[in-house]
Formats: C-alpha cells, structure tokens, sequence
C-alpha cells in the first residue's frame, strides 16, 4: 500500500467516527432512527472494510462485532440510552486500537446483556463530553485554515485581519521555523515572505513539501526575481504577491488556491472509499462466480489509480 493511502486513511477514520458519533447524538436528542441508523451503519461498516484492506485486524475485528451489534437494532427501530453510551465508548475504543493503545473493553455478545440500568446524569454527562469534541473538531475541519509568515510582524497582522475578514481560520509566525512545527495542524494554504533571516521562503517551501507536497504555497516579496520565481515554481509555489499588497487580490488568490486544494483532497477521498468498498464486493463477487465483473472493476480501479498517480507526479 502507498504510504499516502495509509496516512488518507488515517484522516477517513476519524471522519468515520465522527460521523457515528453525530449519528448517536441525534438518536439521543430525539431524531430520526432510520435515517441515523444508515449514516452510523454506513460508518462501521466502512472503518470495517477499511481496516480490513490495511491488515488491522484488532480494528476489524472490533468494527465487525460493533456493527453486528448494532444491526441488530434496525428491526426493533429503537436505541436505548445506555446502548448509544455503549456505542460511544465502543467508537473510544475503536480510536485508541488505530492509535496502538492497549485497550480494555468487552463487546458484549448481544445487547440484552447489557446492564440496561443508567443513571440520567451519567448520560447526559457523557452526551455532552461528546458533542464538546464533535462540534469543535467539525468547526476546525470545516473552516479553511492559513498559515502566514514574514518577519515583519505587521505584515502577518494586516494579512491575517484580512483572510480572518474571510472566515479563514488563521496562525501568524514570524520565523519559518515555528511554522514548519505546526505543519501537523494540516494548513489549506501558506502565505509567505521570500526574503527572511534563519529560513527563507524558498528553503521553507522545499521543507513544507517535503512532508506535505499538495499544500499550496503562495510566496509575497517587494522584488521577485525571474530566477526566484522559476526555482520556487519548479518547486510547487503556485502564485507571487508584490509588496505593497493588494489585499483585495489576496483574498481572491487564497479562495481560488484553497478551493483547488480542498477539491482535489475530495477526489482523492471518493477514490479511497471506492477502494474501501471494493475490498467487500471483490469477496462477494468471487464468492458469486462473477469472474468477468470482478476482472473488469478490478481493471477500472487499477486505471483510476494510474490516473491518480500520473496527476500526483505532474503536481
């Protein structure tokens, strides 16, 4: 497996498992079952195959024995209270085995052998504690986060007032290697300075895509040379700013670098969770003697993957 598949699946199952998180919360607070039941089914079942396809086999162990469980609520229509905190803490469990945690859980066989007895405070305790975590990790991932860099302290302010004006989430620095540290918070867009004391923008560039080469990087300079500029392209820089800024053209610039950066990470998740499903139909379609539908997706996917590739290296 490609070690940017892993490292994409890393980030699907944290999504997956807010996702059945969310799904629990709405059951609790009064909303649809079935319409949650699909979206919390859906989860399980993916981080399922998913861990399946990369040798967790703790992990699918643990995801397949939850989703039995948890199917087998769809023909009463109904979750208890003490079921959703099960559940809960069944998604804890499931984060800390991807995270190589020692864990300490019982699935129960069925969920009649639960002790159905919850005190409403522990519940509610519990449901609040949840929806903290979900509601600030949905704002974080929703919002486009920018990092800004330059020396001149007023620069990064003017800047960062005006992508803030924006709803941009935004971090300052005046030194590339503090930035270069948060790299981990996983920025949609850097903004940076060419000319700086320690690190400059060009050797910063070289090493933010060294550990994350789709990042777009947009360089701002009062004197950009022709050299400057080829080297910092041949090295993944997609755009130049003259100082004084025009704040108005940055703003733009940042949507449209953003936009392009956000849809491409979306196309690289629909292709992985085509690839998380196929590791289930594959199974079923070998079991069924469907060689010549199984040969055939199998030389779609190996195209789209191909592409994929091809589109990477000419990044």
């Amino acid at each position: 497996m490609e070690d940017a598949m892993i490292d994409e699946f890393l980030i699907e199952a944290d999504e997956m498992f807010e996702l059945a998180e969310v799904g629990l919360l709405n059951i609790d607070k009064g909303e649809s079952f079935d319409v949650n039941f699909n979206q919390i089914f859906r989860s399980f079942h993916n981080l399922k195959g998913a861990a399946g396809m990369f040798g967790l086999e703790l992990l699918q162990e643990h995801m397949h024995k939850v989703e039995t469980l948890f199917e087998s609520t769809r023909d009463i229509g109904k979750i208890s209270k003490k079921e959703i905190d099960f559940f809960l803490d069944a998604v804890d469990v499931a984060r800390d085995i991807l995270k190589g945690e020692d864990v300490d859980f019982v699935v129960v066989d069925k969920l009649s052998d639960l002790d159905q007895e919850v005190t409403l405070s522990v519940h509610v305790d519990k449901i609040k504690k949840v929806k903290e975590a979900v509601e600030h990790s949905v704002i974080n991932k929703n919002t486009p986060l920018v990092f800004i860099v330059d020396d001149e302290e007023e620069i990064v302010e003017i800047l960062s007032f005006a992508l803030e004006s924006e709803g941009y989430r935004v971090k300052g620095y005046t030194n590339g290697h503090d930035l270069v540290e948060d790299l981990e918070e996983d920025p949609d867009l850097i903004l940076s300075d060419i000319k700086m004391p320690e690190i400059d923008g060009l050797k910063l560039l070289k090493e933010v895509h060294a550990v994350h080469p789709e990042i777009p990087f947009i360089f701002f300079s009062g004197f950009i040379t022709k050299e400057v500029m080829m080297e910092s392209l041949s090295y993944g820089a997609q755009g130049f700013l003259e100082k004084p800024i025009d704040l108005e053209y940055v703003k733009k610039m940042a949507r449209l670098a953003i936009n392009r950066y956000r849809s491409k990470k979306l196309l690289e998740k629909s292709i992985d969770y085509i690839m998380y499903q196929f590791s289930d139909l594959d199974k079923y379609l070998e079991e069924s003697g469907k060689e010549n539908v199984r040969r055939t997706l199998k030389t779609e996917l190996e195209i789209i993957l191909e592409q994929r590739k091809n589109l990477k290296n000419a990044a």
